[in-house]
């Protein structure tokens, strides 16, 4: 092998993750093929070897150079020739083909390109949002008047239904579920606002003032934590509340002043943004009922339909995978 000392330590590194972070040109697809023949000359089966590379052209000249490399073993080339080397969608689909049955699909499922599968997503909201208008128009009439959308395709906002769907792929991508959404918005009110008041009025409970700034400023604070609502639901009071917070730092003794130091840092906002998710979870619900119903109606085109999107390429081999490991 002609390879740079570089070249080489990725090649012939052994018991370790390799990370090779590489510029264009600079021989990144002649690494991995050596890779891959330094790994079958060391023992390892060329079907147990895994080589994902960004394009299928990339790919073909990589399998193109390991044919090459063992033309003279007979006992190899049909493992060469199969061996998993191709981008992360075409070894999905591999996959996917050669264990459809596990993987509960149609063995001759076709993909869908970037054009197609985004037609028959957007048809889908439009149906689903049109339906859920009909069965709950006040529900959507709420929702509407509580978001900045906009009909016009060359806003910078997007309208509803081309928002919904931008969201729906980012949680496709992530792997988040609309019941990891349900949880984020099922927060307890009191427990929210015990992130602020119970420190502080530790705090305050453990100081005694020395001097009258001191003991104004916190007989301010006291008053402040006397003024918190005692609604069971979050209101506009909350953030008017949240909004008054005696913030002067001047003249507190230290151990409060460490907790409003923190309280005006961070605490404060992320109970704020408790409460608007509180305040807001009708909402949030209405949005996420949305888009599950937006995700289940997809599904099922393309289950009647046989054919699968680049997302769901990934979604079924991450499935199949993890529920059938003995397939990997």
């Amino acid at each position: 092998m002609n390879l740079s000392p570089e070249q080489r330590r990725a090649v012939e590194a052994q018991g370790q993750d390799v990370c090779v972070v590489a510029g264009p040109g600079s021989g990144k697809t002649r690494v991995l093929t050596h890779r891959f023949e330094w790994l079958v000359n060391h023992g390892v089966p060329p079907r147990r070897i895994l080589a994902i590379t960004f394009t299928e052209k990339a790919a073909t000249e990589i399998k193109k150079r390991l044919v090459e490399a063992f033309r003279s073993r007979a006992d190899l080339r049909d493992e060469i020739e199969r061996a998993y080397v191709s981008t992360v969608h075409g070894f999905c689909a591999r996959l996917l083909r050669e264990n459809a049955i596990a993987a509960g699909i149609d063995p001759e499922f076709t993909v869908l390109d970037e054009n197609d599968a985004e037609a028959l997503e957007a048809g889908v909201a439009e149906e689903v949002l049109d339906g859920w208008c009909r069965r709950n128009p006040a529900g959507m009439r709420a929702l509407l008047d509580n978001l900045y959308v906009s009909s016009n395709p060359s806003s910078p906002q997007p309208d509803l239904s081309a928002a919904l769907r931008a969201i729906h792929q980012a949680m496709r991508v992530a792997g988040v579920s609309p019941e990891d959404l349900r949880r984020k918005i099922t927060l307890d009110l009191r427990a929210a606002l015990d992130e602020v008041i119970v420190p502080l009025r530790d705090a305050l409970s453990r100081s005694a003032p020395s001097t009258p700034q001191q003991r104004t400023r916190m007989e301010a604070l006291h008053a402040w934590l006397r003024a918190a609502p005692a609604e069971d639901r979050p209101c506009a009071g909350h953030f008017a509340w949240i909004q008054n917070f005696p913030g002067q730092r001047r003249g507190l003794p230290p151990p409060v002043l460490e907790v409003v130091k923190e309280l005006l840092n961070k605490r404060l906002e992320d109970v704020k943004g408790k409460l608007i998710r509180l305040f807001n979870a009708p909402l949030y619900d209405s949005l996420i009922g949305i888009l599950e119903a937006i995700g289940e109606a997809c599904r099922a085109r393309k289950r009647s339909a046989g054919v699968l999107d680049f997302s769901d390429l990934e979604e079924f081999a991450i499935a199949l995978l993890r529920e059938h490991p003995a397939v990997g």
